[in-house]
């Protein structure tokens, strides 16, 4: 009831108004200086941008965002591909050997990993992210220890990245993988260079 009502109110409204509209072309011409005017979106002509060539638009090339890897291998040495670049990623590695050659992993009843942490100066910003662990199914242990690189946002103004490493399994203290209490260094290249 209440749509059709709708539609008499319409039909009737369009009535009332006079015939239908011609096209805008026909209106123009056949407007009398007595009628109402139209908003002034539709008399006026629609203006449009000039369009740009791709030959007249500039070009800004842009360079591919720097990425450096940092493995910590079963040899208990670091190695690091790519150049280390504020602004740019930064993906770690650490080998699942490393993390057994600390020993306690293998008979922990519960959950075990490690974590890596970074952090950046001059402003001390600290990342951590999980570069080994087990995984779980319903909150227990299901499967083998598995490595799991990880990649950290470099910020820009970093001038060097320290690492290090804990090595956590649940009911035991915590070990550190820091290079001996120094932590692991990697000078960072400024993204203006």
């Amino acid at each position: 009831m209440t749509e059709s009502t709708v539609k008499t109110k319409s039909r009737a409204s369009a009535t009332a108004k006079g015939p239908a509209k011609k096209p805008a072309e026909a209106q123009s011409a056949t407007k009398s200086p007595s009628s109402k005017k139209a908003p002034a979106a539709r008399t006026s002509p629609r203006k449009v941008a000039p369009q740009k060539t791709a030959a007249a638009a500039p070009t800004a090339t842009r360079q591919p965002m720097a990425r450096a890897t940092v493995r910590f291998t079963e040899t208990w040495s670091q190695t690091q591909e790519g150049e280390l670049v504020a602004g740019g990623r930064l993906r770690i590695e650490y080998a699942l050997e490393r993390a057994r050659a600390h020993g306690g992993h293998d008979s922990a009843a519960g959950g075990w990993g490690v974590e890596a942490y970074v952090q950046f100066l001059p402003s001390g910003e600290t990342v951590d992210a999980p570069v080994v662990g087990i995984p779980l199914r319903l909150g227990k242990p299901a499967g083998a220890p598995q490595a799991s690189p990880c990649e950290i946002a470099i910020p820009l103004g970093a001038y060097d990245a320290q690492i290090w490493f804990c090595h956590w399994t649940e009911g035991e203290d915590p070990r550190w993988d820091s290079n001996f209490g120094v932590n692991y260094r990697f000078p960072v290249r400024s993204e203006k260079s």
